[in-house]
């Protein structure tokens, strides 16, 4: 077993530094030897991700679409994955979505399968222990959250005809509790997420559905004549989403319609929570397939009103609706808001919204991404902070959703590279996507998910694949870079302190971050927070507003390392 090692440090509630718990959870601290990687406005050194896919044992499993060369409309659609810590040992565990048997199937069973952290760079497939394989129903996206506040994760799939909540029994075990706790749904849903949108301190559930569409109503498509081609979501009529909030006794009441979500329908494909206004109630924004994107803003009183139109989210930097299917919020240029991120389809380029006192602007082509991206299409994406700079860079899944495409496109493809971009200097970035081996063979990448699966304070990327094997990208990059790594872990609310803020103060500098654990397509990554540090040898401060809106402040914590943070009891 990986050694675990403990410490309590004691402070002043007076002076608003509470009681806090600090547990160096399991990791291999690289060793500062003085330089991080190349700041901003300095080229990128060359760097590294590693396919592990194999050595990690997580080349076991292999996506399925279902499909039969019939070409149902869902089959282009693909599924996402989650890492997150189901039995908390303190290392991430991996969980993909797989689809299911369509008419004419002829292949081997496919099933969703877990896969446990053995915590030495391998992992084993748990699936029928746990009891979470959901066989013969369509999976597409998954989202993780602890929805009875027990401290363990619960895991909801989302996908066609059927969704599907697990609950964590905290034995190793899932129980199947989705007729009872009444989120069953019944559409085409591709992705949720779980955030608490009235603060009464248990997560509620966001479910995006796509168009309205059955096996039945499956329409045929082409652009060669008598040659079937996946169809386009505008030849179907967009659904209506769904929030679900949580009652607090594992059940949870459809309330769309009374939060003003049912006002509006869209081809919904991606989701995050994050308060976009800093009014400390957290917001939705949904990435939308060929109609307007959505942002729900939290009117405070139970219910929402999609302001996306008026803050400058609805539309492209042409003005026009675009196919939107992955999604982000972050703060890429550390001014203390959340900007937001959205990748788009081939020949429409990638979208970064910057959040600006009238809204947002996509600056998209500004920063030089918008150009690079321009002939891919995006599904998966995340900001992430690869060579621990102190800056969010942005990685996207690409891969096309016409399997045919190259019969009648010359500067297409249907697998395609991956992308990194790397914050280079003032609202620039550089595209390394070639010398860190991101670009590194072609795929048809869908869902991305992002965490620490080795314990390194590095973010590692895996990336599930339509008819393939995932893309498991150990990080390999900037090994002298300083960080911090925060597993904050609430007293009353959400354990996992979904929806706290946390602001780190390092050489001038303060970067700004949520927890969460949905974002890009059809996934859910690790809640757990991590800050690189570059060249800073030390955190000025470290700030934290739970959910319940205490402050918590921290001086000088030790560095390279992950620090279990609890919130402390309210004085009496």
């Amino acid at each position: 077993m990986f050694a675990r090692s403990s410490f309590i440090l004691r402070l002043s509630a007076s002076s608003l530094l509470a009681l806090l718990a600090l547990t160096l959870i399991g990791c291999h601290s690289p060793k500062p030897t003085g330089g991080s990687g190349a700041p901003p406005g300095q080229p990128a050194a060359p760097e590294a991700f590693v396919d592990v896919a194999e050595t990690s044992g997580l080349a076991a499993f292999t996506h399925t679409d279902g499909g039969s060369g019939r070409k149902y409309f869902m089959e282009q659609m693909g599924s996402g994955l989650a890492l997150f810590d189901y039995d908390n040992d303190g290392w991430l565990d991996v969980y993909f979505c797989s689809g299911s048997p369509l008419p004419g199937y002829k292949g081997p069973p496919p099933s969703n399968r877990l896969f446990r952290n053995r915590q030495d760079g391998t992992f084993e497939d748990v699936t029928e222990k746990a009891g979470v394989a959901r066989r013969n129903q369509y999976s597409i996206g998954v989202a993780v959250g602890d929805i009875n506040n027990d401290g363990f994760l619960d895991l909801f799939i989302c996908g066609y005809k059927g969704n599907t909540l697990y609950r964590n029994n905290g034995d190793g075990t899932f129980t199947d509790i989705t007729a009872k706790a009444g989120v069953a749904g019944g559409r085409l849903s591709s992705s949720a997420a779980f955030g608490d949108f009235n603060g009464d301190g248990y997560l509620d559930l966001y479910v995006c559905n796509y168009v309205v569409w059955t096996l039945e109503t499956d329409k045929f498509c082409s652009k060669i004549p008598g040659h079937k081609s996946y169809c386009g979501p505008n030849l179907y009529d967009p659904d209506r989403d769904f929030l679900y909030q949580n009652n607090g006794d594992g059940t949870f009441t459809d309330v769309s319609a009374k939060a003003g979500i049912s006002a509006k329908r869209g081809n919904g494909l991606g989701v995050v929570w994050c308060d976009y206004n800093n009014d400390d109630r957290p917001d939705i924004v949904v990435a939308n397939d060929q109609s307007p994107n959505f942002l729900w803003h939290n009117n405070g009183d139970g219910t929402f009103t999609d302001v996306a139109e008026e803050k400058g989210l609805a539309y492209g930097e042409q003005g026009n609706a675009q196919a939107g299917m992955g999604i982000d919020a972050g703060d890429f240029d550390n001014d203390g808001k959340m900007d937001i991120l959205i990748t788009y389809f081939s020949e429409e380029s990638n979208g970064l919204y910057h959040n600006e006192p009238t809204g947002f602007r996509d600056i998209s082509f500004v920063t030089g991404m918008g150009s690079r991206t321009l002939m891919y299409l995006g599904f998966g994406t995340g900001f992430i902070d690869y060579d621990r700079d102190g800056w969010l860079d942005m990685f996207f899944a690409n891969g096309h959703v016409l399997d045919d495409i190259e019969m009648y496109s010359d500067s297409v493809t249907w697998a395609q590279p991956n992308q990194l971009f790397r914050r280079s200097g003032e609202r620039k970035y550089e595209d390394v996507s070639v010398v860190t081996g991101i670009a590194k063979g072609k795929r048809v990448s869908r869902g991305a998910a992002f965490g620490d699966l080795f314990n390194r304070g590095r973010t590692d990327i895996v990336v599930s694949v339509l008819r393939g094997k995932p893309l498991v990208l150990r990080n390999d990059c900037a090994p002298s870079a300083r960080w911090i790594g925060l597993d904050l872990r609430a007293s009353r609310g959400n354990p996992h302190a979904i929806g706290a803020k946390v602001w780190l103060t390092a050489g001038g500098v303060t970067q700004y971050r949520e927890v969460k654990t949905a974002g890009s397509y059809a996934s859910a990554s690790d809640s757990r927070l991590l800050f690189g540090l570059g060249q800073n040898t030390r955190v000025d401060e470290l700030k934290i507003r739970w959910t319940d809106g205490q402050i918590t402040t921290l001086k000088e914590p030790p560095l390279d390392r992950y620090h279990r943070i609890e919130e402390p009891p309210r004085s009496q």
